[in-house]
């Protein structure tokens, strides 16, 4: 399990033990300064991630660079034979089909090599891009279902305070007018 998905986890873990709202059984209440740790956490991991990948990558030039060295080896061998071949007279036609043959097989591999190589670096490539974004969606989604719930928890408190708000003024009109009536009462005695 890589860093950023073991921090995923512990978000999720987090969100997990969260204690409920007061309002909502399906509400939690986060702590801030938790979860900012928990994402500084996966930000630090990010680039651990992908200093991974870049020595992947540095690896397939390694590769490549080896396909190349051995590719300048068989040309160089098959120069030579050509050479050699080019100096016994009588089979001078043989030596250069023959020497024309390994140059032709030896770039062959070679760029065989070379295809290969190059095909898996852009695989190692594209799968190291993929997984980066699959790790940033997950991470984008926390923290979006992370502010909706706060979004959702402050509207449930403003309308509470707006219901208690509303509540008291009801009272303290009927009190006002029990206050009234009391006055008039006594002011008729």
């Amino acid at each position: 399990m890589s860093r950023i998905e073991q921090v995923i986890s512990e978000i999720e873990d987090y969100i997990e033990e969260c204690r409920p709202s007061a309002f909502s059984a399906s509400k939690i209440i986060v702590q801030k300064e938790e979860l900012e740790e928990k994402l500084s956490e996966l930000r630090m991991a990010i680039p651990e991630e992908l200093d991974q990948s870049k020595k992947i990558l540095s690896n397939q030039n390694a590769i490549m660079l080896d396909a190349q060295a051995r590719y300048n080896t068989m040309v160089n061998e098959a120069s030579k034979k050509t050479e050699q071949l080019v100096n016994q007279s009588e089979i001078v036609q043989k030596a250069t089909a023959t020497a024309n043959e390994i140059l032709q097989s030896a770039r062959a591999q070679a760029q065989s090599i070379v295809d290969a190589a190059q095909a898996e670096a852009n695989g190692i490539r594209l799968s190291s891009i993929q997984y980066t974004d699959e790790l940033l969606l997950n991470v984008q989604n926390i923290i979006g279902n992370a502010s909706r719930e706060a979004d959702a928890r402050n509207q449930a408190l403003q309308l509470a305070f707006r219901q208690s708000f509303d509540q008291i003024a009801a009272n303290r009109q009927q009190l006002a007018a029990s206050n009234e009536s009391a006055q008039a009462v006594e002011q008729q005695q």
